[in-house]
């Protein structure tokens, strides 16, 4: 499966926490990877309800699969000068207060499920992305870490030749966003924690004023999925 991966990085447990893209027309093989070798029991689908509609997930016995919406259509289809979409600004709207309901509900099933959790979007790409920065910031990873982890997907994904040469024809702005249709993006990520330090005065704002982590839900977190000594 592309850019399918466990994010139980350092000090955090393995085989609790993985991130992966649409789990749409599995292979047998990928099933055996997924809900054998890997015991996933939850899956976190952040697409929009529209997406799910269009692609839905497998339905595999046993497993739980839970819609939580990061986003809206309407919220990735903002536009740059009528011809891309604002994938920067998607990062940033992915971390305003409104969407705390969606940040408390991750929070809930990371404290509340048993066995592996799977988080993905489509391609596992932005959305999973700012979504497990988010987590493993919240569980202590350093940040050289979590973009390491992000910038991995450039390496899992691939942009066809003429799109690459198509891309070199645009203007810098533009072809950064073009791009960011088929890879990710340092900046982009480093727009939504600049955003959260904007908004909340840094992550740990971000964690206590629109996660709702307190510090007794924090503990619990932490005591979960990081290795105890």
């Amino acid at each position: 499966m592309i850019n399918f991966r466990d994010f139980g990085y350092g000090h955090l447990v393995k085989g609790k926490l993985f991130r992966g893209p649409q789990l749409v027309e599995l292979e047998r093989e990928d099933k055996e990877l997924l809900f054998g070798q890997c015991g996933i029991a939850t899956v976190v689908d952040l697409r929009a309800p529209e997406e799910v509609a269009e692609n839905p997930d497998a339905d595999i016995p046993g497993v739980e699969n839970m819609n939580v919406p990061l986003l809206s259509i309407p919220e990735m289809s903002q536009m740059v000068a009528n011809r891309f979409p604002d994938i920067p600004t998607s990062y940033k709207i992915a971390v305003q207060p409104e969407k705390s309901g969606v940040w408390t509900r991750i929070f809930a099933v990371l404290l509340e499920k048993e066995g592996g959790i799977l988080f993905h979007c489509s391609q596992g790409k932005d959305r999973t992305g700012i979504v497990i920065a988010v987590i493993l910031s919240a569980l202590g990873i350093d940040r050289e870490t979590i973009f390491r982890d992000y910038l991995q997907t450039n390496e899992n994904l691939s942009m066809p030749e003429e799109y690459r040469q198509y891309a070199e024809t645009l203007a810098p702005e533009m072809r950064k966003l073009f791009m960011g249709l088929f890879l990710v993006d340092k900046d982009f990520l480093e727009g939504a924690f600049a955003e959260m330090d904007r908004l909340y005065g840094g992550v740990e704002g971000f964690l206590q004023q629109c996660c709702l982590l307190d510090e007794e839900k924090l503990a619990k977190l932490k005591a979960k999925f990081i290795v105890q000594a």
